[in-house]
């Protein structure tokens, strides 16, 4: 199975330009796709979905923040929210973007975590929404010998987007998180990390090992490897320039 190319807009919040012209941009540098992050909240849903399928885009998954989770922030959003959001552009993957480190510090934090994220999946998959959790390095605490986020899968039954960069970064081994979670990781992001400083960087210049990782994404059933930059000095550029880095380092093609 060959993954299909996205951009998280997260990258191009900076950009000013409405929703449809950065939607544009994503289309004319050969993405197959885009994950939204914001933006679409505020958007006209019936206005963005007739927009993505103007430009053959389709959607990988959203980001979304919910208020049931641990540490909520008070505009994440409801439950029935999110479920609008995915059915508006046509997608049934929800991403829970972020938890606080304290939500992995010890056992019992890993336990109340992996018990609202549970009932977050649970309630999601009643209206055909499934539930990722995107990790960042806070998750790759150890506890006795053992990441936090394995604990969390183990408790759960949460699908994980794995964010490639910053398990490097957290000194984890993406591709080999890619081999053992094989069945539960369908979403990945595509991401470098200085290793001195812990930002984002251009693909290639990181800590991410991008052979590595391509040639065991390519052999999983991986259906999205979405490119993101958290800090980009020029956005657009780097939206078509790690394109082609990503299709020709991690694709293969």
């Amino acid at each position: 199975m060959t993954a299909r190319t996205a951009i998280q807009l997260y990258t191009l919040r900076d950009v000013e330009a409405d929703l449809e012209t950065l939607l544009e941009r994503v289309a004319a540098a050969g993405y197959d796709g885009v994950e939204f992050a914001s933006r679409l909240p505020e958007s006209d849903p019936e206005t963005t979905a007739a927009t993505l399928e103007r430009l053959g885009l389709s959607v990988a998954g959203i980001h979304a923040a919910v208020g049931s989770l641990p540490g909520a922030h008070p505009s994440a959003m409801s439950r029935a929210r999110v479920v609008e959001l995915c059915r508006a552009v046509g997608t049934t993957n929800a991403v829970v973007p972020y938890l606080d480190a304290a939500c992995f510090e010890d056992e019992a934090a890993v336990a109340e975590t992996a018990s609202a994220l549970s009932a977050l999946a649970e309630a999601l998959a009643d209206a055909d929404v499934r539930l990722h959790y995107h990790n960042h390095d806070q998750e790759f605490q150890r506890i006795d010998g053992e990441y936090a986020l394995e604990r969390v899968l183990a408790q759960t039954d949460v699908e994980l987007e794995l964010d490639a960069g910053w398990a490097a970064y957290a000194g984890a081994d993406p591709a080999a998180l890619l081999d053992r979670y094989a069945d539960r990781i369908s979403l990945v992001h595509v991401k470098d990390v200085d290793a001195e400083t812990g930002r984002a960087t251009r693909l290639g210049t990181g800590c991410l090992d991008l052979d590595r990782l391509g040639e065991r994404l390519r052999d999983s059933a991986v259906e999205w490897a979405i490119y993101e930059h958290d800090c980009p000095e020029t956005p657009l550029d780097a939206t078509a320039e790690d394109r082609h880095r990503l299709e020709a380092r991690v694709l293969d093609r």
